[in-house]
């Protein structure tokens, strides 16, 4: 083993037969300390050589330092407890294992460095060995664990020791008769005895030892016992049978018997060892060569030991209540009442426990049910999964939407608790007022209310949806042709619609395009001859109609010129200017009167006839 400097080194150079050896001292420090042997491992009591090195910082040997060394194993020794290392940079010792099997530990130390090493000690050459036969007396036929032991001198089990085993009369034999001792120093074979009573004899060799053999009498096997004949067991205790065989003169023999147990009431090993589990009533079998002996049994239940939850696992859907039940047992495992009430928790929200364990889930997710009992407790691992849809969640609820627009409606299935359950929706509109495809999505169009219902099987969920008007788009005025006389009035309405036609209320502002008369909340009084547009404005959306002012009611004849003098035989053009109320000049047709000597014609030509005063009078309706 390696140990390396921890802190700064001090150099001892010793001075070796009568001369100081300084060779590699100046400007030497030790690093590394090395201590080895060349052997895996020693046989006790014998011995080893260690050799110890030293190197400084570039694995040059360091000489003259001196190595303290001492072993804290009982009975190793070493040759010396301090050496002084040589020109080479090493120094030898001898270890002495110790005269026990195990580790022979040792320290090296020099100034601040250390190093350790273990050899192990194994056990010397076999010294003696130990036959045995269990039983040690029994039946003809019957079988018989023949065990050796061996030791080295120091009374070490000696492992890996070659045994040989031979068997007679010839009718006996020992299953597989050579081998080798275990890591204990033992071998055990089976001998089966001849079929006649009789001594049987097994020799036993091992190399470089005197053989030894062991005998073992047999007699015919005439009756059988099991001890204890009878017995009272609480669940979990354990009880070694033995069964005990009778020769004719009642003499007892060892036997090996082949043991069964009856009544379910525990386990039996080959060996008769008995393992009390379930309460009842029961026997414990031998039987040997054909006889059959027993011992009656009782097992009791034992006091509670641990607590069970049963069921252990647990599947449920949200919405589901299910009974838990907290189940005590002995060491057998018999069901027995607890000693103090249990007491029931869960370690998630997953639902909900009361306090004789029924469990009601509500949430997905797992969680573990404890039951406590005193210091029992029991767990149960419990899985909440979704249940079965019984409703829907909608969202929005009760929307009102403008015409034009878009909503989408979101439905998310639930179980009893509320858990997300998946569905295929199918959704409907109870009237047409706009749009809904297969995913929810809403597009408002005429203004009004309906019911949006969305269903999946026989669950459904709905919602009252009322459109409203969107923005103002467009404005219609009537009448959207008019003809106004002039004094006299029309009376124009705008009506507003959104994009999708449904009314909206508007107060327009009215204007005229042509200044032929004035509007006022949609009246328009006819002024001046022409024609305009009739204009409803409210915001940036404009409505229009067409009106023209058309003439009025006549109201005025003026003839030109007022006076003339027309000679006899002669002619003179009038000419009719006729108005309305409003003062514009009116196209008409006058009747022309005379009243003296002289004609007019249709045209308004008065041709004179004859010497005197003349009226001429127009005459319109």
């Amino acid at each position: 083993m390696e140990g390396r400097r921890r802190r700064s080194s001090l150099l001892a150079c010793a001075a070796v037969g009568g001369l100081l050896a300084v060779a590699g001292c100046v400007g030497s420090e030790p690093e590394r300390l090395v201590m080895g042997t060349e052997v895996e491992a020693i046989p006790v009591a014998e011995s080893a050589e260690i050799r110890i090195e030293l190197f400084d910082d570039l694995d040059t040997p360091v000489p003259g330092a001196v190595v303290r060394l001492s072993t804290d194993t009982p009975g190793t020794a070493l040759s010396a407890d301090e050496v002084v290392t040589g020109p080479a940079g090493a120094a030898r010792v001898t270890l002495t294992a110790a005269d026990r099997v195990g580790e022979n530990r040792v320290e090296a130390v020099s100034g601040d460095l250390s190093a350790s090493l273990v050899v192990p000690g194994v056990a010397g050459p076999p010294a003696r060995f130990v036959v045995t036969a269990e039983p040690a007396r029994t039946v003809n036929g019957g079988t018989v664990a023949v065990a050796v032991a061996v030791t080295d001198r120091f009374d070490n089990p000696a492992p890996d020791v070659a045994v040989g085993l031979e068997a007679a009369p010839a009718v006996a034999g020992i299953e597989l008769p050579g081998g080798e001792t275990d890591s204990s120093g033992s071998l055990t074979r089976t001998f089966t005895t001849a079929p006649e009573p009789g001594d049987n004899r097994v020799q036993v060799t091992v190399a470089g030892l005197a053989p030894q053999t062991v005998i073992v009498p047999t007699r015919r096997l005439s009756g059988l016992a099991v001890r204890p004949e009878r017995a009272e067991l609480v669940a979990g205790d354990t009880l070694r049978f033995e069964a005990v065989g009778f020769d004719d003169d009642g003499g007892e023999l060892g036997v090996r018997p082949e043991w069964t147990v009856a009544g379910g009431i525990g386990a039996l090993e080959p060996t008769g060892r008995f393992t009390a589990e379930t309460a009842g009533r029961g026997e414990v079998r031998a039987e040997v060569a054909g006889i059959v002996a027993s011992s009656a049994l009782t097992v009791a239940s034992g006091p509670p030991l641990r607590l069970e939850v049963v069921p252990a696992e647990l599947r449920v859907e949200a919405g589901e209540t299910v009974a838990l039940r907290a189940v005590a047992r002995d060491a057998g495992g018999n069901a027995v009442a607890p000693a103090e009430a249990v007491q029931w928790s869960l370690s998630a929200d997953v639902g909900d426990l009361d306090d004789g364990g029924g469990f009601t889930a509500r949430r997905v997710g797992e969680a573990t049910v404890a039951a406590a009992a005193g210091e029992l407790r029991g767990e149960a691992r419990v899985e909440v999964t979704a249940g079965r849809l019984v409703t829907i969640a909608l969202e929005p609820r009760n929307l009102t939407v403008a015409s034009g627009t878009e909503r989408r409606f979101r439905a998310v299935g639930q179980d009893p608790g509320g858990n997300p359950v998946p569905l295929t929706p199918t959704w409907s509109l109870s009237d047409a007022i706009g749009e809904l495809d297969d995913t929810g999505r809403f597009r408002a169009v005429r203004a009004g209310t309906a019911r949006l219902v969305v269903a999946s099987g026989r669950v459904a969920a709905s919602t009252e949806i009322e459109v409203v008007p969107g923005p103002l788009a467009s404005i219609a005025v009537s009448p959207a042709r008019a003809e106004v006389p002039a004094g006299t009035s029309a009376v124009f309405s705008a009506a507003g619609r959104d994009t999708a036609g449904n009314a909206v209320a508007i107060e327009p502002a009215w204007e005229l395009s042509s200044p032929v008369g004035r509007i006022d909340a949609g009246e328009l009084t006819g002024g001046r001859l022409g024609t305009t547009q009739v204009v409803a404005r409210s915001g940036e959306v404009t409505g229009t109609a067409d009106a023209r002012v058309v003439p009025g009611a006549l109201t005025g004849l003026t003839v030109e010129p007022a006076t003339a003098t027309v000679a006899a035989g002669s002619s003179q053009r009038f000419v009719v200017t006729a108005v309305d109320v409003a003062g514009n000049r009116m196209t008409v047709e006058p009747a022309w009167r005379v009243a003296g000597e002289g004609r007019v014609d249709a045209g308004g030509v008065f041709s004179a006839t004859a010497a005197g005063a003349v009226t001429l009078a127009a005459v319109v309706g």
